[in-house]
């Protein structure tokens, strides 16, 4: 299947897209990507690495190649907001007859919607059910169901992981294995939210945890750093303080920006000292 020459068409560009995100996101090296992806479809590494770069400049003008077609911003835009959609999209486009015989596993690499091995993404759903206070009966629901949990948990790692430059947005820490997408307002608590990266923040673990438990939270509007008075742990303090009144990075998409009512949703139900009992707000009374 040689298409050197040929217009690219949706499938392809989609196939390439998601290869964009697995690349930003640091699941495979662009030399990797682009060789493999350029046998799947027939073309050449250059051709496929020319297209990623079209990509790029969807995803910031400031990078890239600026010759982008009217169709790859289409396709940039329908997804940028919803990788959980590319992503079942792409493992459609690979069970077609034209990919069936060829070798699609750099599309299939750490990407769950065309993961096989059911057991082994269980098994992961299983460690990350104390995370997202996930209300599965692990112990009754069928197996597919946990694994489009995983799926989707995946999908916003991605998301924030591309957003934010694979960087904690406070810390500056750039290592993956060290960085963990939390959710602003809990997983269990608003199905409506799980995936929208608006509601997510990449921090390193201690500082999610951190989050998670209530010990700090960000100003709604300034989205600046803000430590809890209930915490009585020196070291703890010692660790967070040279964090507060740190701004949150900002992302690459403005629609991934922490939404003001998610910041404020985790002010009023998680952060252990935002109100006091008059209800007046102790922290910031311009937003009382």
């Amino acid at each position: 299947m040689d298409r050197t020459g040929i217009k690219w068409n949706e499938d392809e560009i989609t196939l390439c897209l998601g290869l964009y995100y697995l690349y930003s996101s640091g699941v495979v090296s662009f030399d990797e990507g682009a060789t493999a992806l350029g046998k799947l479809l027939g073309r050449t590494r250059g051709s496929v690495g020319f297209k990623l770069g079209n990509i790029a400049n969807c995803d910031n003008p400031n990078k890239g190649f600026s010759n982008i077609n009217k169709l790859d911003m289409i396709l940039f835009k329908r997804y940028v907001d919803d990788i959980d959609s590319l992503f079942l999209n792409i493992k459609k486009i690979l069970r077609l007859d034209s990919y069936k015989s060829l070798d699609s596993s750099i599309l299939l690499k750490n990407n769950p919607y065309c993961n096989n091995d059911i057991e082994s993404l269980v098994a992961e759903s299983l460690v990350e059910k104390e995370k997202t206070n996930s209300t599965i009966d692990y112990a009754s629901e069928d197996k597919e169901s946990i694994v489009r949990v995983r799926e989707k948990q995946w999908a916003f790692r991605t998301a924030l992981l591309t957003n934010y430059d694979r960087t904690c947005c406070i810390s500056g820490i750039k290592t993956p294995q060290l960085l963990v997408a939390s959710h602003i307002v809990p997983w269990a608590a608003d199905k409506s939210k799980r995936l929208n990266p608006a509601n997510g923040l990449l921090l390193n673990p201690i500082l999610d945890k951190a989050f998670d438990q209530g010990f700090i939270t960000f100003h709604p509007e300034k989205h600046s750093l803000i430590i809890s008075d209930k915490i009585k742990d020196e070291k703890t303090i010692e660790y967070l303080s040279p964090f507060e009144n740190c701004i949150l990075a900002t992302p690459k998409h403005k629609s991934a920006s922490p939404a003001k009512e998610n910041l404020e949703y985790h002010n009023d139900v998680i952060f252990n000292s935002f109100v006091n009992k008059k209800g007046n707000n102790i922290l910031y009374p311009e937003l009382g």
